[in-house]
């Protein structure tokens, strides 16, 4: 009996360990905002309020962050936007407790963007910083996952607009904490190699910004690739980024593991002319020699080290 009641006190013991480490706290719905409605899916936190600054171009999201995890954000684009001209986007600035923080953008439409923002155990405040806000009526939020698609059509009001000046913007966002914001171009960036590296100004990064920006981005396959490749890199970069953080040997470990592959990259440069049959060409050269580089080449290592080793005892025996 007592066996069986310790083994019962060891089960729960393990139980209660176990299941927060793998449990995931996710909500989605929609949340309203000056008669718009923001969708969101949040995983390892709760979403609290989200209001609209006019004054500064401003969403301040408040959330309770319970581990590392990220936050989607659908953003009307006649509540708030920003952009460069009538016809060309810029980037939003993304602001964590004070500290600029990556955000992956994957969907942008007509009437909102779509916005994934990573965020860390303990984190509360978010801020989105635009250019625009209140350009046109409310409508409605279309859901791309968890969000809901029922939402019935606002009343149509009339809704003045209102500029907010980019340079007061800049300024007013550039004194926050003292810290300088850098504007990362299609929103967001190489988590994991910027942690590798130390800073976005590396060398390393800015080649791989450059070469993203101006060959891959500047295709029609090459804009596919990078948008399924996004979705995947961001379910995990920023915890190995994190780790990077926290651990110096882990960090230089990723360093040199990824330097061979970023140095592969210099060969998109050769795409010139930047045609869509040139960069696809190189992409797939690209893709082989990693995989020779990462797979074959470890896989045929291993493969000569087993089998000498079975020759040498094969000898000993005999």
């Amino acid at each position: 009996m007592k066996v069986f009641f310790l083994k019962a006190f060891i089960a729960l013991i393990v139980t209660l360990t176990i299941i927060p480490l793998i449990t995931v706290y996710a909500d989605s719905g929609l949340f309203n905002v000056l008669d718009y409605d923001v969708g969101y899916d949040i995983e390892n936190g709760e979403l609290l309020t989200i209001d609209l600054d006019i004054d500064f171009a401003t969403l301040s999201v408040e959330i309770v962050s319970l581990d590392d995890g990220f936050i989607e954000l659908i953003i009307p684009r006649g509540m708030i936007d920003s952009v460069y001209s009538e016809t060309e986007d810029d980037i939003f600035y993304v602001i964590i407790d004070g500290t600029e923080s990556h955000y992956l953008e994957i969907t942008s439409t007509d009437t909102s963007r779509t916005l994934i923002i990573p965020f860390f155990a303990g984190d509360e405040q978010i801020e989105i910083f635009g250019t625009d806000v209140l350009l046109s009526e409310p409508s409605v939020v279309e859901s791309t996952g968890k969000l809901s698609d029922d939402k019935a059509m606002m009343d149509d009001k009339e809704i003045p607009a209102f500029q907010v000046d980019v340079d007061t913007v800049s300024d007013d966002k550039a004194m926050m904490d003292d810290k300088e914001i850098v504007r990362e171009k299609e929103g967001g960036g190489c988590l994991i190699a910027t942690a590798a590296y130390g800073s976005e100004l590396a060398p390393q990064i800015q080649f791989l910004r450059e070469v993203r920006d101006n060959t891959v981005m500047s295709t029609t396959s090459g804009t596919a690739f990078m948008s399924g490749f996004n979705q995947l890199y961001y379910s995990f970069s920023p915890t190995i980024a994190d780790w990077e953080r926290q651990n110096p040997i882990f960090k230089e470990t990723v360093r040199a593991f990824i330097t061979p592959m970023i140095s592969t990259l210099s060969i998109l440069t050769l795409a010139e002319d930047g045609s869509e049959s040139h960069v696809l060409d190189l992409g797939i050269s690209i893709i082989a020699l990693n995989l020779g580089m990462y797979v074959a080449v470890p896989t045929i290592t291993i493969w000569q080290i087993k089998k000498r080793i079975r020759m040498i005892n094969y000898v000993s025996k005999n």
